[in-house]
């Protein structure tokens, strides 16, 4: 009831900065054409081609700014092909309800590939059982079909010829509200998740790696900028791993001006976002940063009477802090090039040759997703294939006026976890019952002819389109009404149609839900294997670090490229302890225990990162075999931890990998190595044996 009300509550919150006017308006023209010139062949057929382009249309919106043109021709060809099949079947029931629950599996499936690919396999079963619910001749199911694939094409057409050329502005807020985010983690304290910004600064990649911006100079740049905002935000991290550190009785003064440095480097990212917004240069950034060192100065001035580790621990600040100086000022400059230029430049200028090249890229992608061995994807899959045919019978029994709105429900509130399922199904239905409400009171008042059809139509479009990434129930309310709106040009009773809608929503999000409730995954879905790969990709991060520092020198390609397997794999693990939380039936001991492995996997990014920053700096040990063993000891335990989570016997202990740190640290102290190695790895053992406690706790004694 809890995550009920608080899911209530945010569906109900506008971000009024997500409008997009001008996206709303550019996705509502085709929609409204292909409306407009539908109605000239006949009522059935402007449905079919406005519910086609529409479709599209919230394909395009789901993968803005720059949606796969190759997955949206997928998607229009097979809601065609679904149309035709449903059409076609629809009088021979022992038919198609065996093909229903063939397109219902194979839509679960497609869930595993990603978001995009799941709403392509969600709208192919709508198409089956909204637009092919009509017992048609099969001449007559090809032309239904055809009309879904031509209102589907002008759609994908318009959207290709009204985005030219790009301005890029969409991906300068993505970066800007990266720079806001990395701002935001400048100003947290250390103990405060910061999953929320790599998530932004993760879409904000996504939305520069489309191949229509292949080879466009302004995107390097935008590009450049987004290395040097994730360099920041892994100084931030190293730094919030000190802090923690530093959190110790008799350090208020010392923690008090760390806090001022930050504030002060919190003010230039903003003022840099905000420059990246206005795609203008910013006079006032050098007194910004000018205030970022002199409170940098004024902290290292200050009279250090501290404990050796805590003095040790603040010196380490300091240096990263000035490495931080350095970066904000390079992003100063990458910004102020930027903005010198202009970004209206050409949108396709992509090769053949490179096409085909990130066409098998993303194949090779998609087949190594393997839904079929998530088990969590296949019993969505199954749910999907015995709730959609179900409810489409139940609702046929029960002799409801308009049967197929009860499935549709029930294929777009379904989802593979209770935390989408409720946060979807709550927008959806509260989503259509107020669409639904407007609609009839539209229709009702203004009794509108088709002139005036076409025109709250496109109003309507237009509203859905821009609010649509603001708020969803907002924008799946304005849908339903342009739905409504497209029916009424066909249908008497278009107030009873409202009415009908929204009750058969409730229905289906009944019966969804009820499905869910039934037959819910195992209480760590997924948990244990994306924890295993985190704890993997630590492994390899820390072996890769520990070469850097005893001046292996491994190529900064992999270094980079494991830092980033390690902030992805952080990423899936988060997400997954996160939907488990929702769960109705999880216990708290499995959430503390979740929540517990990825702090210290946390502890051991940042105390990692700490250790690769002072590296490149030139902060290094000469390789020597207790330096060399530990390095080995981490990655060994790490390992173990992972295959300690695959359901494999415990390996390492805790007290044997103490001692390796206790034989380095004192090899490390006879080479007259910088202090700062030392102090990182034992912040790593720590954490690592933390992981191991947690997993394995030792048995109590008698005593």
């Amino acid at each position: 009831m809890t995550s009920a009300l608080q899911t209530l509550r945010s569906t109900l919150k506008v971000e009024l900065r997500l409008l997009s006017p001008v996206v709303g308006l550019f996705t509502a023209l085709p929609v409204v054409g292909v409306f407009a010139c539908g109605l000239l062949f006949g009522s059935v057929q402007a449905v079919a081609m406005t519910i086609g382009a529409n479709l599209i249309a919230i394909v395009s919106l789901i993968g803005a700014p720059r949606v796969s043109l190759r997955l949206v021709v997928i998607d229009a060809v097979l809601m065609a092909v679904s149309v035709f099949v449903g059409s076609a079947t629809m009088a021979t029931l022992w038919l198609h309800v065996p093909l229903l629950i063939i397109w219902c599996f194979g839509a679960g499936l497609l869930v595993g590939f990603g978001i995009p690919q799941g709403i392509v396999g969600t709208q192919a079963v709508i198409a089956f059982v909204v637009l092919g619910r009509f017992a048609e001749q099969p001449h007559r199911a090809v032309e239904l079909g055809l009309a879904v694939l031509l209102g589907s094409v002008v759609e994908i057409g318009g959207l290709l010829l009204l985005r030219l050329p790009p301005s890029l502005r969409h991906q300068r807020q993505q970066i800007a509200r990266g720079l806001d985010a990395v701002a935001d983690q400048a100003t947290r304290t250390p103990h405060q998740s910061v999953a929320d910004v790599v998530q932004t600064l993760d879409r904000a990649e996504g939305e520069l790696r489309a191949p229509s911006l292949y080879g466009r100079s302004d995107v390097r740049d935008l590009r450049s900028l987004l290395d040097q905002v994730r360099r920041i935000r892994l100084q931030l991290t190293a730094l919030s791993g000190l802090r923690a550190r530093l959190e110790q009785p008799g350090t208020t003064s010392e923690r008090a001006g760390l806090e001022e440095v930050l504030m002060a480097a919190h003010d230039v990212l903003a003022e840099l976002a905000e420059m990246v917004r206005r795609s203008a240069k910013s006079p006032e950034l050098v007194g910004s940063l000018q205030v970022f060192e002199v409170s940098l100065d004024q902290l290292a001035s200050l009279e250090i009477a501290l404990p050796a580790e805590q003095q040790l621990l603040l010196h380490q600040c300091i240096a990263n802090l000035r490495s931080l100086g350095g970066q904000l000022r390079a992003a100063r400059a990458l910004v102020n090039r930027m903005n010198e230029g202009s970004d209206l430049q050409g949108a396709f200028d992509l090769r053949r040759r490179r096409r085909l090249t990130i066409g098998r890229e993303a194949s090779s992608r998609l087949f190594a997703a393997r839904p079929w061995s998530n088990p969590q994807v296949v019993r969505h899959a199954l749910r999907l294939a015995v709730a959609v045919p179900l409810s489409l019978l139940i609702a046929s029994w029960l002799s409801m006026p308009r049967p197929y709105w009860v499935p549709f429900a029930v294929v777009t509130i379904l989802k593979p976890d209770y935390g989408s399922l409720l946060r979807r199904g709550v927008g959806r239905v509260v989503g259509t019952l107020v669409g639904a409400s407007l609609a009839a009171l539209l229709i009702t008042t203004l009794h509108p002819n088709e002139t005036l059809t076409v025109a709250l139509a496109a109003l309507v479009a237009w509203a859905a389109y821009t609010t649509w990434q603001a708020n969803f129930a907002v924008g799946i309310g304005f849908v339903t009404a342009l739905i409504l709106i497209v029916l009424s040009t066909s249908l008497r009773d278009s107030t009873g149609t409202a009415f009908d809608r929204a009750l058969d929503v409730a229905v289906g999000g009944s019966i969804a839900l009820l499905s869910y409730l039934l037959w819910p995954p195992p209480p760590r879905a997924g948990v244990d294997v994306t924890l295993a790969a985190l704890f993997e990709a630590l492994a390899r991060y820390v072996r890769s670090v520990g070469d850097l520092v005893t001046s292996a020198d491994p190529p900064p390609s992999i270094v980079g490229d494991r830092a980033r397997s390690t902030r992805l794999a952080w990423a899936a693990a988060d997400g997954a302890v996160g939907r488990v939380t929702l769960e109705p039936k999880v216990s708290a001991s499995v959430v503390v225990l979740d929540r517990g492995l990825l702090a210290a996997a946390l502890r051991i990014i940042r105390a990692s990162h700490a250790l690769r920053l002072d590296a490149e700096r030139g902060v290094r040990a000469v390789a020597n075999e207790g330096l060399t063993q530990l390095i080995e000891a981490l990655e060994a335990e790490l390992s173990q931890v992972a295959r300690n989570l695959r359901g494999t016997p415990p390996g390492c202990q805790t007290s044997e990998l103490r001692a390796a740190f206790q034989v380095a640290s004192a090899s490390l102290n006879e080479a007259g190595a910088p202090s700062s190695i030392a102090l990182h790895l034992d912040e790593l053992v720590n954490a690592v044996n933390t992981a191991g406690f947690l997993l394995n706790p030792p048995e109590p004694s008698e005593a």
